[in-house]
């Protein structure tokens, strides 16, 4: 057995644990030599080669005023109490100020939170959430997120998360295109060596990079120690991170201790200077251990802190280091300024409008609902109220009304929500509506739009909608983690809000036809995310997308003559979104949806192309750029949207706008097209093609609020003669984040 050495820069021999001996010429690089081992010995190394684990993390997240004066934060612990501090510095005058004045000379936040987190082979991950502290909030909901602040391991993906941007792990397969790497120092520990090496992006390179410093061990070329900054500031937030890991009794490097920090330049002010610090230990790790399915909740991080004495007993416990004398000041001074300024209250407001409702008090406004546009009503006014958890968190109603300015009709609707189990999110609705409803467009059980989407304005452009008096009862839960079912009854009368008649001819002499129709209709479905992270706290439940396909089906029946229905009919609805991360060249995302009827069946009831043109208009994904409004009809249709977004085009801070070119794709076939009266339609047997370009970023407000601009051309088969017709400019908003 001999020993692998390595020639370094000053031609000393360093030996390695290997099976032969080999020198390295001056002209290769040793940093390279132990990157490969330590990149082929990382799944072996890695936590997750464990068939199971579990782990304490417990968590403290501070923002604190760099600029803040310490002299004088000593000199008030060395002459005064908390209280007596807290009176000298706070007099009685606006809750403003004293925030002021607490930004000034204290930390602006401090949160505390113990997280379990479990792991079972093969890709099974659960948080469970068993103690929070938040300076001026009670609601543990910050705790739930703030798990997520940096990936667990420099072992478990080639992307390294920190707060909500991917970077290229410098410890991933081909790495050496992108990255360089240099040996600086040798450390000896007992038998093992540490290797000191640099690394950072190759010059020229554009990616979502990191530069530092690696420490590899020797022993099964594992990482212990990793040092990292992003070199593309994002958002112009510098940050850095630090991680520290430790071998564990099998073989298996687990980390101790996770550090980030984060610089807020953008919110700099005359003595005030953020900065955000994390610091996660990770305590009492179990591998091999035994683990049952019953053991992992159903959301990836839930809130599931029994009372309030566990929680300060679990804090105490796994709180290694006791809380500092500015940590202490500042939650008492917080938790007092968050019961006057009641901060709760505002954090629920603020869950409320992520969901796009407003809270007032026990009451949510459905912002969507107060002005809208459409061709058919012309300017829509309204309001649509509903409960909210103030009054209980069990049952849910509410409902909305409308009046059109154009076509002089009020609409209206009412539903209750029961919520059946909260941890599987099971919920039956029961509902009515006098209300219009976009003609040919497959619904799914979900409003799948905000006013932050092109989706939203879309309406503007529809010309078809139809009258629908409709009752019925919806159901949803979650089925596994990964699996969500639905299925829902209904019964609709209704009629068409343009001239329309269904296999026979409109009357001579009628200038203008609407046809009524009944619907009774069972639909079942499913929505399958394969490791969508979920964040749950109370009932508030976000979703971070997932690294596979997402796949939704609907499968719709109509039976004939219940209520006097008018159709028997059959519909098979797919949608399938993805999106693909690559090391250097962007991402690739897509989305497929596909439906078929094989009967025949009104308009209403087949699919109308979901189109957005205007010739200067918002962009919106998942629908024709250049494609006019109810331009096509099939009772087959196919539709592919796909999107590759460069990235940054360069490495400059405040301005690098970001590429993405589009392309989108239908066909369609129609199995009854002589059957339609009073409306002129188009197939797309041939297929639908158009191609475009976005800009964007390139105007970013307050580091979140992105604009930029697109053009879209449509050619192929249907392209129109004249060529400005098949061009569409865009206006594309999204937030940044």
């Amino acid at each position: 057995m001999g020993t692998l050495s390595l020639l370094c820069q000053n031609n000393e021999r360093v030996p390695m644990k290997g099976s032969h001996e080999l020198w390295l010429r001056e002209t290769e690089n040793p940093a390279d030599r132990i990157m490969n081992l330590a990149i082929q010995n990382r799944k072996i190394n890695s936590p997750y080669h464990n068939k199971t684990f579990k782990c304490i993390n417990y968590h403290k997240l501070l923002i604190i005023n760099q600029l803040a004066d310490s002299n004088r934060a000593v000199e008030a612990k060395e002459n005064l109490d908390a209280i007596s501090v807290a009176n000298d510095f706070f007099p009685k005058r606006d809750s403003l100020t004293q925030i002021n004045d607490l930004l000034k000379k204290y930390h602006l936040f401090v949160n505390e939170s113990v997280t379990e987190y479990y792991f079972k082979q093969p890709n099974r991950e659960y948080q469970k959430l068993i103690a929070s502290k938040t300076a001026g909030f009670e609601n543990p909901i910050l705790s739930v997120f703030l798990t997520q602040t940096q990936s667990f391991s420099f072992y478990q993906s080639d992307f390294i998360q920190i707060a909500t941007v991917k970077y290229v792990n410098p410890v991933s397969v081909h790495t050496f295109n992108k990255y360089c790497f240099s040996l600086v120092d040798t450390w000896y520990a007992g038998q093992d060596t540490i290797y000191v090496i640099d690394y950072k992006p190759i010059k020229g390179v554009i990616f979502n990079s990191l530069k530092g410093t690696l420490y590899i061990n020797s022993d099964g070329y594992a990482i212990q120690k990793v040092i990292a900054s992003a070199v593309d500031s994002i958002k112009s937030l510098p940050i850095f991170i630090t991680q520290q890991y430790e071998k564990q009794p099998n073989g298996t490097w687990f980390p101790t201790l996770l550090e980030a920090e984060i610089r807020l330049e953008n919110f700099q002010l005359k003595n005030f200077s953020p900065l955000i610090l994390s610091q996660i230990t990770v305590q009492d790790v179990e591998t091999d251990i035994p683990l049952k399915l019953k053991d992992f909740g159903i959301p990836d991080v839930e809130d599931q802190i029994d009372s309030y004495t566990l929680n300060e007993q679990n804090l105490a416990l796994y709180r290694k280091i006791g809380l500092t004398y500015h940590e202490q000041f500042i939650y008492r001074k917080l938790d007092t300024l968050g019961q006057t300024l009641k901060l709760d209250r505002k954090l629920f407001f603020l869950q409320s409008l992520i969901t796009g409702f407003l809270p007032v008090g026990p009451i949510d406004v459905d912002l969507a609902s107060i002005v809208n546009f459409d061709n058919s009503e012309g300017f829509r006014l309204g309001l649509g109220l509903y409960t909210n958890n103030r009054v209980t968190k069990y049952v849910k109603f509410g409902g909305h009304f409308a009046y059109g300015l154009k076509d002089k009709e009020w609409k209206w609707g009412a539903r209750s929500d029961f919520i059946i189990n909260h941890n599987r999110d099971c919920i039956a609705r029961i509902f009515y509506q006098h209300d219009v409803l976009e003609s040919g467009r497959t619904q799914y059980f979900d409003r799948d739009y905000t006013m932050l989407t092109g989706e939203y304005y879309r309406r503007w452009l529809i010309y078809k909608f139809d009258m629908s008096d409709a009752v019925g009862i919806q159901f949803k839960t979650k089925i596994t983690r990964a699996l969500e079912g639905y299925a829902s009854v209904s019964y609709a009368q209704n009629k068409t809000c343009f001239n329309y008649n269904y296999e026979i001819p409109i009357p001579e002499g009628v200038e203008f036809h609407r046809y009524a129709y009944q619907d009774f209709a069972i639909k079942i479905g499913f929505r399958l995310a394969f490791k969508e992270m979920s964040f749950k706290a109370d009932d508030f439940i976000l979703l971070a997308r997932s690294p596979y396909p997402i796949v939704l089906f609907h499968y719709t029946r109509g039976i004939k003559n219940v209520w006097n229905s008018s159709f028997n009919y059959n519909k098979f609805d797919l949608k399938v979104v993805y999106k693909m991360d690559y090391k250097m060249l962007g991402s690739t995302e897509f989305c497929l949806t596909a439906g078929f009827t094989p009967d025949h069946l009104p308009y209403s009831l087949l699919y109308v192309p979901i189109a957005g043109y205007a010739t200067l208009g918002f962009y919106g994904k998942e629908q024709f750029a250049v494609m006019r409004a109810n331009e096509f009809l099939s009772s087959t249709e196919v539709s592919l949207f796909v999107w590759h977004n460069f990235g940054k085009m360069t490495q400059n801070r405040r301005f690098s706008p970001k590429i993405v070119l589009c392309q989108n794709i239908g066909f369609g076939w129609l199995n009854n097209k002589k059957s339609h009266y009073g409306v002129t339609f188009k197939t797309m047997e041939k297929g639908y093609f158009e191609t475009g370009i976005l800009v964007e970023d390139l105007l970013v407000i307050l580091k979140a609020f992105s604009f930029g601009v697109g053009a879209f051309y449509r050619y192929g088969a249907y392209a129109y003669e004249r060529q400005i017709d098949n061009v569409a400019f865009k206006i594309n908003f999204r937030v940044a984040l």
